[in-house]
């Protein structure tokens, strides 16, 4: 998850961790012994012993994973080797290149995803003999472990769904309503929440603005669009930067961004001093950008849908490479970790975090889950029930990345130059993205 991206990783750090399991028993495959032998069914033998090997960035989670998973399979042990996710595909690119071995399991996130699972590395997991079931998952995580050509190679754990965060205190103040539902009653499209946010900038002297910047602006609107970047080696940058693009120009002339870069102290900052009315919101958004921010919630804060619906934000997958010689344990791993109910319970207790597998929620323990710090608003049935129904989630591609730094660089140049326009945008997005995505044709 993001935090762990955060976390001081500068130095290589070899674990050895007892590894541990759930009580459940996931639809993914079937449990049952085998007719012909007493063997348990693959993936389902509780006796296995294996000394499995991983690289993270995500060391809590990696902890939290295996402290349940070796309840029901004792002999499974993890040794993990830590390493930055800014690292990590440039890790397992060199380690290819020289012929060395990678790890039983390794991980994928960010914008170079695409390029990790498209590189013919890792199993295919919706396949014998390991048998994922896509229909077990909420959709919305699905284009997030796919490959180009659909096959399923990662297993999302945990997912991330996200919405708006806000004030209550302060659309109170300036929207005469902290309430939700009233809240997207109000603002169901980008369209009504450029107009009330030019009346809230005329109601606090031009102080408050309705987000902090481009960034998350272009973390929202450029992913509720599923519309691909390439289409038959042609660049499809109207259909799906250029609504984002567009949006982003109208509401920096109407003046009601903050012109914040998301990573800089300023932002930060603005959690707590009543300047920005909306955050982007993902699941592990609520400990690592609002408690982390404003750790007594002196701000009131709430959840609501964003205009024209939800979107995915992260979202860290597991894939077991082709080289592992303990490929049965691994995957006795993702699927625990992903995929099971006993885990699930897990990640909620200890870290606000929600699994894809929709089974575990008709368990009592996951049914609800009211959180004190958002005033007792229920984050299970947002982020279950309100907001995965909502998000339209492109595909991950090996160009991913290529199109995320064209259109990051644009970000960046709008902070400064108030001269960007769309057209200039877009005709500088195409040109980085011709000299960087090889085969494209006009």
């Amino acid at each position: 998850m993001k935090k762990f991206l955060s976390m001081s990783l500068a130095a290589l750090l070899v674990v050895s961790i007892a590894g541990c399991s759930s009580t459940e028993e996931p639809a993914s495959s079937s449990p049952s012994a085998s007719s012909a032998s007493n063997e348990a069914a693959f993936g389902y033998n509780t006796e296995i012993e294996a000394n499995l090997t991983t690289w993270t960035w995500d060391t809590g989670g990696v902890d939290l994973e295996m402290s349940v998973i070796q309840k029901k399979y004792p002999g499974i042990n993890m040794e993990y080797t830590v390493v930055a996710s800014e690292d990590y595909l440039k890790k397992i690119q060199t380690t290819v290149a020289s012929g060395s071995e990678l790890p039983d399991i390794v991980n994928a996130d960010g914008f170079w995803r695409g390029k990790l699972y498209n590189m013919g590395i890792l199993e295919r997991l919706d396949a014998e003999p390991y048998n994922f079931d896509r229909s077990t998952v909420f959709d919305y995580a699905v284009p997030y472990m796919v490959t180009e050509q659909d096959e399923v190679v990662g297993i999302v754990k945990p997912g991330s769904p996200a919405g708006l965060a806000y004030s209550a205190d302060l659309t109170e103040k300036y929207l005469g309503t902290s309430d939700p539902d009233e809240l997207e009653k109000m603002l169901p499209d980008w369209d009504s929440f450029i107009e009330v946010g030019k009346e809230v900038l005329d109601k606090s002297n031009g102080e408050v603005k309705m987000l902090s910047g481009y960034d998350e602006l272009y973390q929202i609107i450029g992913y509720q669009n599923d519309a691909p970047y390439i289409v038959d080696n042609k660049l499809n940058l109207e259909e799906s930067i250029g609504p984002a693009l567009k949006r982003m120009i109208e509401m920096r002339d109407a003046g009601i961004l903050a012109n914040l870069s998301s990573e800089s102290s300023s932002h930060n900052a603005s959690y707590n001093n009543g300047t920005v009315l909306f955050y982007p919101c993902a699941t592990w958004s609520i400990r690592w950008r609002l408690q982390e921010n404003d750790p007594d919630g002196a701000r009131n804060w709430r959840l609501m849908t964003p205009p024209e619906g939800g979107f995915n934000w992260g979202g860290g997958a597991g894939c077991i490479t082709k080289d592992s010689k303990n490929k049965e344990a691994a995957w006795i791993v993702l699927r625990e970790a992903g995929l099971s109910t006993d885990c699930a319970i897990a990640y909620m207790n200890e870290l606000t975090w929600f699994s894809i597998y929709k089974e575990a929620y008709d368990t009592p323990e996951l049914k609800s889950f009211k959180l004190d710090y958002l005033g007792g608003q229920d984050i299970v049935d947002f982020f279950v029930r309100t907001i995965p129904p909502t998000i339209k989630n492109r595909a991950c591609t090996s160009n991913d990345a290529a199109v995320e730094s064209a259109v990051a660089l644009v970000r960046t140049d709008m902070l400064t130059n108030t001269s960007v326009t769309y057209e200039s945008a877009m005709k500088q997005i195409k040109n980085d993205l011709e000299m960087t995505i090889p085969g494209l044709t006009e």
